[in-house]
């Protein structure tokens, strides 16, 4: 399982993470901080899920969430303040 994580707290990165590698070992998790970087990873990677929050500091998580839904059917779970 490939995870991707788009969020810019390095805290809630490391939370997420461990709480999915503690569940599925096998898991690779990828992540940025930011959201372009993070579209790009999107096409690029495959990933079979995405974890994406709304406040970003380059673009905002909607945006985000469009720009990747134009080639993607990934499931995605938001995951904000």
């Amino acid at each position: 399982m490939k995870l991707l994580i788009i969020e810019d707290n390095p805290e809630i990165v490391e939370a997420v993470s461990l709480c999915f590698e503690l569940r599925w070992p096998e898991v690779n998790v990828i992540s940025t901080d930011k959201g372009n970087t993070g579209v790009g990873l999107a096409e690029s990677e495959s990933p079979d899920l995405i974890i994406l929050d709304l406040g970003l500091p380059d673009i905002d998580g909607f945006e985000v969430l469009r720009q990747i839904r134009l080639f993607s059917d990934t499931p995605i779970i938001i995951l904000t303040v």
